[in-house]
Order: structure tokens, then sequence, then C-alpha cells
């Protein structure tokens, strides 16, 4: 009974170890090919402290006091979410403004192509009603 207890306690923890590898490794290598965004590089760096600090105190709990340490590490974890997410925000924010400035220049052009078209249509008809003759 105990033999089995045991089992069942290091079959968890190592699904939460390989879930925090395969997790980590995923983000990591997602930042990598994409390298626009970096919370997917935070998200995998944390993920790897989690499993070091996980499989340190599996080994040897009185390595790490992993109690007092899971504030801070929240704290800063967030803490980089929300530098990533603001970054996120600003670089959307510019390119919102960007995009805008450029609709709106497209739209003078446009009107000015529609003027020159009414012009060139209104002089047409004009020159077809009335045909120069040769007399």
């Amino acid at each position: 009974m105990l033999a089995a207890e045991h089992l069942r306690k290091w079959g968890i923890a190592l699904f939460f170890v390989g879930s925090l590898l395969v997790m980590g490794l995923y983000h990591l290598v997602l930042y990598w090919f994409r390298r626009t965004n970096r919370a997917p590089l935070y998200f995998g760096l944390y993920c790897l402290l989690w499993l070091g600090n996980f499989l340190a105190s599996l080994f040897d709990p009185e390595m790490i006091r992993s109690v007092y340490l899971i504030q801070v590490g929240m704290f800063i974890f967030i803490l980089f979410q929300a530098f990533a997410l603001s970054r996120r925000f600003s670089r959307a924010f510019a390119s919102v403004e960007r995009l805008s400035a450029e609709l709106e220049d497209n739209n003078v052009a446009l009107s000015r192509m529609d003027r020159l078209k009414d012009e060139f249509l209104a002089n047409t008809s004009h020159e077809l009603r009335t045909p120069l003759s040769s007399r």
C-alpha cells in the first residue's frame, strides 16, 4: 500500500516536471521563431525556473524554501508580463496611428482622382454633345 502511494506521488511529480519542461521549451522555441513578442520568452523562462525549483524540492526539500519564493516569483512574473503587454499595446497603438495617417492620405488622393474623373467625363460629354465642325 505504501509503495503504491509513493509511486502515485512520483507519477504526479513527473507529470508536473514534464508539463513544465514541455511548456517552457515550447514557449522558448515559439519566441525563437517569432521574436516579435517577448511574452513567450518570459513565460518559457518562468516555466523552466519553476521546473528547477520543483526538481530541487523533490530531491532535497531543505535546499530551497519555495514557500517564501512563490510570492516573489509571481510578482516578477506578473511584472514582466505587464511590461510585455504594455510594449505590445504601445506598438499596436503606433501601428494604428501610422495606418490611420496612410488611410487619410489615400482618401485625399482618391477624392482628388474622383474630381479629375468627373472633370474628364464632363469635358468628354460636352465634346460629344457639341462636336467641332470642320467647315
